[in-house]
C-alpha cells in the first residue's frame, strides 16, 4: 500500500474511533512526531593543550560551550574515546608518492593494527580517477594486503590526480558504513597537489558531500608542501591546499611524513583519531532549510584555567 493511501486509511479509522481513544491515538501521534522531527547533530572534537601540542583528556560536557550560529545549544550526548571508527584510506598513487605508499604496504599492518576491533576501514585509490579497491572490513590483515595489491592498477591512473573528487566520492561511500553512531573519517595519504584544470566534482561540491556524510577528512601529507608551493609561486603559479580546507573546515587532522615513517605516523594520526571527544545536541533551529549552520565550541573560562591554554579542532558547519 503506498503511503498518500496508508495515510487516508489512518486518518478515517481515527475520525471512526471513539473520543477517548481518538485523544490516545492523538497522543501517541503526538509523541512520534517529536521523535521523529528531532534529529542529533553528532560531531567529534580534538582538545589539545596549545603548549604540548598533546591531547586534554577528562574533561567534562560542563567544560564545554557549544554555539550554533551564535545560539548556545545543550549538548545531551558526551564521551570520550567511545565512538566507532569508520576510516576511508584514500591513497594517492602519483609517482611523488610511491615511495610512501610502499612502506605503507610493508609496513601498515602495524599502523593499523591500532585500531578497535570495532573499527572498520576500506581502502581506495585516486588518480586520473577513483577506484574502490577493498570495501569496509574489521579485517585488518586483508585491507593491509588490498594497500600491497595496489601497483598494478595505479600505474594505469597516473595521468592526473583529482583530489576534489576523491574526497567527494569518498564521503559519498562513508555514508553506506555499516557501523551505527561511528565516527566517520578520510585519511588522505597524498602529496597534496591536484592536476590543473581537475574534472569531477567540484571543491564546492565535495564540500557539501562532506556536510551531508559528516565526514572529517585528516592529511597525511608526503613531502614539505608549503616549501613545494613557495617554490611554485616562484615561477608564478599558484597551488592551493586542498587536504587543508577540507581538514579545517571539518575538524580533521594532518602531519607530514617522508618515505622512511610512514607507517609510523599512519599510526600516529590512528592515536590522535582514538583521543577525540563525540558530542550530540539537538538544535534548537529546528527549520529544515538546507542552509549551512556554522558551529562554535570552546572551553568555559574555568575549564580553560584548570587545564592552561586549549585549542579545540572539530568541524565547523553542517546542513541540516
Amino acid at each position: 500500500m503506498d503511503a498518500p493511501r496508508t495515510f487516508a486509511l489512518m486518518i478515517t479509522l481515527l475520525l471512526l474511533a471513539p473520543t477517548r481513544h481518538g485523544l490516545d491515538m492523538q497522543k501517541q501521534e503526538s509523541d512520534q512526531t517529536i521523535k521523529i522531527g528531532t534529529e542529533l547533530v553528532v560531531l567529534d572534537a580534538q582538545v589539545l593543550n596549545k603548549k604540548t601540542g598533546q591531547p586534554v583528556s577528562g574533561l567534562a560536557k560542563e567544560d564545554l560551550v557549544l554555539t550554533e550560529d551564535g545560539v548556545k545549544q545543550q549538548i545531551s550526548h558526551f564521551s570520550f574515546d567511545k565512538a566507532p571508527l569508520s576510516i576511508i584510506l584514500m591513497l594517492d598513487v602519483s609517482g611523488s608518492v610511491q615511495m610512501v605508499l610502499d612502506q605503507i604496504r610493508d609496513k601498515g599492518l602495524q599502523a593499523l593494527e591500532r585500531l578497535k576491533p570495532e573499527d572498520e576501514v576500506a581502502v581506495v585509490l585516486f588518480g586520473e580517477w577513483f577506484e574502490l579497491t577493498q570495501e569496509f572490513t574489521r579485517d585488518r590483515k586483508l585491507a593491509a594486503r588490498k594497500i600491497g595489491e595496489l601497483g598494478r592498477l595505479a600505474q594505469s591512473m597516473r595521468a592526473a590526480t583529482f583530489i576534489d573528487e576523491a574526497v567527494y566520492q569518498s564521503a559519498a561511500h562513508l555514508l553506506k558504513s555499516s557501523t551505527p553512531g561511528a565516527s566517520r573519517v578520510i585519511i588522505a595519504v597524498t602529496d597534496n597537489i591536484q592536476s590543473p584544470n581537475a574534472a569531477g566534482h567540484t571543491r564546492t561540491e565535495a564540500l557539501e558531500r562532506l556536510y551531508e556524510s559528516g565526514a572529517t577528512v585528516c592529511g597525511l601529507i608526503v613531502g614539505d608542501f608549503d616549501l613545494r608551493a613557495a617554490v611554485y609561486k616562484q615561477r608564478g603559479v599558484r597551488i592551493d591546499d586542498p587536504i587543508g580546507m577540507f581538514a579545517n573546515e571539518t575538524g580533521g587532522l594532518f602531519l607530514k611524513t617522508g618515505k622512511e615513517d610512514a607507517s609510523a605516523r599512519l599510526g600516529d594520526l590512528i592515536d590522535r583519531l582514538r583521543s577525540r571527544y563525540s558530542l550530540g545536541y539537538v538544535s534548537t533551529n529546528q527549520k529544515r532549510d538546507g542552509k549551512l549552520r556554522r558551529i562554535k565550541l570552546k572551553t568555559t573560562d574555568a575549564a580553560e584555567k584548570r587545564v592552561g591554554g586549549i585549542s579545540i579542532v572539530t568541524r565547523r558547519g553542517y546542513r541540516n
